[in-house]
Formats: C-alpha cells, sequence, structure tokens
C-alpha cells in the first residue's frame, strides 16, 4: 500500500537532477544548490559526476546508481530516504531515466511514497529537437534501437510508418549503419545529426537520409556522441495495400488452417510492416467468412 507522500512522518526526498550533457555551464542554479544539500548523490558515473562536482567545489558523497547495481542500490537508497536522508540522482549526462538509469529507482519510491522531485535542465532529445528544423509540433523517441533481430526490424518498419518526428540515440560506429537500415525501408526523407552537443566539437549536418549517410561515410571514422532525428512521412500511419495483405493471409492459411490468430497477426505485422491490431482485425475477418 503506497504512503501518503504528504504524511508528516519524516522522511526524505529523492531529487532528480539534469546535469549538462557537455558543457559544464549548462547547470541551473537549482541544480546546483539540489547537489550541495542533499545527504548524497547517486551518480550513474561516479568519475563523470566528480568532476562536475569538482568544478563548482561540491564535496558531497557519491555512490554508484547502475543498471546493473540498481536493485541493491535502490534499497540503500530508499533506506536513507526512509531515514530522513535527502538523495539526488544524477545519470551519466543530461535527464535522468531518458535512455538512462533511474526508472527502476523512482518507481519503487513512489510505490511506498516516497516524493520525487525534478530539477530540469538540459537534455539531448529537446536541445537536439530545437535546433533540427524538423516538425517538433509531435515527435516519437526511440532511445538506442535494439543492434539487431526482430526488435530493430520492428522499430525500423515503426520509423516508416510514422507521420511524427523520430529521436534517436545512436552511436559514432553504428550511425551508418543505421542510416542505411533505415533507408532500406523507409523514403529518402530529410534528417539531422548532431553530433557532440554543446562540446567544443559540436556539429549539425543536415540533408536527406542517404545525403547524410554518404557525407559520413566518405569520413571512414565518425567520433563523439549523436542524436539523429529522422523527419516523418508525408502520409505517416497506415502505409499497405490490403487487398495484398488478405491474399497473403488466405495464402498462408490455405496451407495451414490451423496457424494460431495471434501468431499469424505477428507475421503479417512483421512482414507488411503494419500494426499487430491492423493484422489481428484482417486474420480474424478472413477466418469469419
Amino acid at each position: 500500500m503506497k504512503k501518503d507522500e504528504n504524511s508528516k512522518e519524516k522522511s526524505g526526498l529523492l531529487y532528480v537532477v539534469s546535469t549538462p550533457i557537455g558543457n559544464l555551464k549548462d547547470i541551473t542554479l537549482r541544480a546546483l544548490e539540489t547537489l550541495k544539500d542533499v545527504d548524497f548523490i547517486a551518480a550513474e558515473n561516479i568519475g563523470r559526476a566528480r568532476k562536475l562536482l569538482s568544478a563548482y567545489v561540491i564535496n558531497g558523497k557519491v555512490i554508484s546508481y547502475r543498471e546493473e547495481n540498481r536493485k541493491r542500490a535502490t534499497k540503500k537508497i530508499v533506506e536513507n530516504i526512509n531515514f530522513g536522508k535527502n538523495v539526488a540522482l544524477i545519470s551519466d549526462a543530461g535527464t535522468p531515466t531518458l535512455s538512462d538509469p533511474g526508472d527502476y529507482l523512482i518507481k519503487q519510491c513512489i510505490d511506498i511514497g516516497i516524493k520525487v522531485v525534478t530539477i530540469p535542465g538540459p537534455s539531448s532529445i529537446t536541445s537536439a529537437l530545437s535546433v533540427s528544423g524538423l516538425d517538433t509540433s509531435e515527435f516519437v523517441f526511440l532511445g538506442f534501437l535494439a543492434r539487431k533481430g526482430k526488435d530493430r526490424r520492428s522499430q525500423l518498419l515503426g520509423i516508416k510508418n510514422e507521420k511524427r518526428t523520430t529521436v534517436i540515440f545512436e552511436s559514432p560506429k553504428r550511425i551508418v549503419k543505421t542510416l542505411s537500415d533505415i533507408l532500406d525501408v523507409a523514403e529518402n526523407r530529410d534528417a539531422v545529426v548532431l553530433r557532440e552537443l554543446t562540446k567544443m566539437n559540436e556539429e549539425t549536418i543536415r540533408g536527406s537520409v542517404s545525403d547524410i549517410k554518404d557525407e559520413l561515410e566518405g569520413r571512414g571514422e565518425v567520433k563523439g556522441e549523436i542524436v539523429l532525428l529522422v523527419s516523418g512521412g508525408e502520409e505517416g500511419g497506415k502505409r499497405f495495400d490490403e487487398k495484398v495483405v488478405v491474399e497473403k493471409i488466405k495464402d498462408i492459411l490455405r496451407e495451414n488452417p490451423e496457424e494460431k490468430t495471434k501468431e499469424l497477426a505477428k507475421t503479417i505485422a512483421d512482414e507488411f510492416g503494419i500494426s499487430v491490431r491492423d493484422a489481428y482485425r484482417m486474420v480474424v475477418n478472413e477466418r469469419e467468412k
């Protein structure tokens, strides 16, 4: 049972603090005050955290909070907060929980009634969108794409069918492959690559997906952290010929009438890049005829 967050029982707070994504000057006054005042700081990367704290002469106690130790670290943090200690959570850079550890800790705190306070600030997602020149009225954030397999295929097909701007984090070693994979499944759209945001070697590359791929491929080696933005398709949403899909469903059912509806829907959705819901509806319709 959740404890009332406004309970008068003495307990501390969890502060979710945004930190610079590159330039150490990009930190808010409130973030600095919070980091100075809390009893300890839970950091994804202790080395980076100490570099930031040293720059602002903050001598706070730092503990490790990574995906690998999240359960053990969460238990320790929750115990301390319940004893009245205040804790700040920071990620490697930017805003915690956005493709960074922290979700598990925050959910545990919420479930037992610990108050979670945001200290907003830098985010590579909003920073990239703000200078992209693409439509920012709506967007989809995918984080890092799966490296291979069905999950990656599904994400790429999602980009193909997406009407909104898509935001992706990518490694410099995989950016060319990702651009190539997008070209394989979707039309050649406008895109933007932002490399080393807020750092000394910051670079913005705009153009079509193919143009940017050729540009980066020609460099041989790409360095730095990357945010990739891909514009939405002109039509977006459902892009398939239902007659073609239905014929495929009929063929499969003729060969294997015992095929489970759910499994067949997944197969059809993956092959045609449509939603499982649409595929399931068409399979059911054919089975009822």
